[in-house]
Parts: C-alpha cells; sequence; structure tokens
C-alpha cells in the first residue's frame, strides 16, 4: 500500500493512501472464516451438550460445517438422525 505526502506551505500536508481491495479482502475472509469456525465448533459442542441421551444417536449424528463463497461465511450446526427434528 503506498503512501504519498505531500507539504505545503504553513505546515499543512496532504496525504494519499492507495489500498488494494483485493488483498484487505483476503485479510478480512481469512479472519472471518476464523471466527465463524470458531462459533460454529462452540455452539455444536454446546448443544451437545444440552442434548437429550437416549440412545446417543442423536448427539453422534451432530455435524457443523463453514462455508464460503465470495465474501459471504457461513457456519451451520445440524443434526442428521431422523427423529432430530422432533427431539
Amino acid at each position: 500500500m503506498p503512501v504519498r505526502c505531500q507539504a505545503y506551505a504553513e505546515g499543512m500536508a496532504r496525504t494519499t493512501l492507495h489500498l488494494d481491495k483485493a488483498k484487505l479482502n483476503a485479510v478480512g475472509i481469512e479472519h472471518a472464516e476464523r471466527l465463524v469456525s470458531s462459533v460454529t465448533r462452540r455452539t455444536l459442542n454446546r448443544s451437545q451438550v444440552l442434548c437429550p441421551v437416549d440412545t446417543g444417536l442423536l448427539r453422534a449424528t451432530g455435524q457443523s460445517s463453514v462455508d464460503r463463497r465470495g465474501l459471504v461465511v457461513t457456519g451451520e450446526v445440524k443434526y442428521t438422525a431422523r427423529y432430530a427434528i422432533w427431539k
């Protein structure tokens, strides 16, 4: 990111900052992915603690995933047991 500074009379200065949007987006997306992954993992862990256990099947089917599409990062926690919707 080049920075150019020009000095003027009477102590005034002008600064121009050129930002590389692609690099900024890449850094931001990496950070967002780490944050969403952390929150998704903690949500799965907490949901497993709160999950009722009769046979252990419901708890065993817990899954989490993180999806990145463009500049959007989405985390998902789901249970795939066939009766998960009724518990």
